[in-house]
């Protein structure tokens, strides 16, 4: 009877640490010539093997993600792109890029449960005129804005702290809650390819990071009475 027990309790501790999760964070980084807008989305658990399968019957269905059902998914992914989480005000706008991205680990069998990402990404390119309002309206996650040295911060409505990463200034968003900037670009501002051009992206804390601190918690709490269920297993089967 005890053995019973244990054993299920112990099917129970592996079906709670296999539950499903799906978590998102977003980066919308300003520069002097363009606002880009990152939404990561990290499926796991039943959640990934739920996506994989869903990617895989939209392709073949042979319960194998192949690369072309990747390719396939992502078109679809960015043809149904809406909304934009910001608007930009005195600025001559000259185009707006869309893509969308999944991690390459996604390729595989489908009843795995391995962390999916998938990178929702919308670039605005223009050319400010003079004094230039953002309005960004967070999606429901954490928000990281990082606003480049370039470009000095006026106004901020609300008011909201600000922090030193690399060459940007970093604020944190409140859900939900629509931030105003008003921003002027400084004279002869440099073109900014890329981010991490002067930034350790390291620096700037998402739902990844703090989701990996998460982890090793929910693995310890786990660790610890599967432990004590494999000893008091040894020990039943000793008497």
């Amino acid at each position: 009877m005890l053995l019973k027990i244990v054993i299920f309790l112990t099917l129970l501790l592996l079906t709670n640490a296999a539950t499903a999760c799906i978590t998102q964070d977003t980066i919308i980084t300003i520069n002097s010539q363009n606002i880009t807008s990152t939404t990561t989305v990290y499926y796991t658990g039943n959640d990934s093997t739920r996506l994989q399968t869903m990617i895989d019957v939209q392709g073949d269905n042979n319960s194998y993600v192949n690369a072309w059902e990747l390719l396939k998914y992502e078109n679809t992914k960015r043809k149904q792109i809406v909304s934009i989480p910001y608007t930009i005000e005195n600025v001559s706008l000259q185009r707006t890029n869309k893509d969308v991205a999944i991690n390459h680990e996604t390729i595989g069998k489908t009843s795995t449960t391995r962390q999916i990402n998938i990178s929702t990404t919308i670039e605005s390119v223009y050319t400010c005129k003079n004094k230039t309002i953002i309005t960004i309206t967070p999606p429901d996650n954490k928000t990281t804005i990082l606003i480049h040295e370039n470009v000095k911060i006026e106004q901020t409505i609300p008011l909201l702290k600000t922090k030193e990463v690399g060459c940007y200034h970093q604020i944190t968003l409140q859900n939900n809650n629509t931030t105003t900037f008003k921003l002027a670009i400084e004279k002869e501002a440099p073109i900014v390819q890329n981010t991490t051009e002067c930034i350790n992206t390291s620096e700037v804390e998402t739902t990844t990071s703090q989701k990996s601190k998460t982890d090793n918690i929910y693995f310890i709490v786990f660790a610890i009475p599967v432990l004590l269920i494999i000893i008091l297993i040894t020990l039943y089967r000793r008497k």
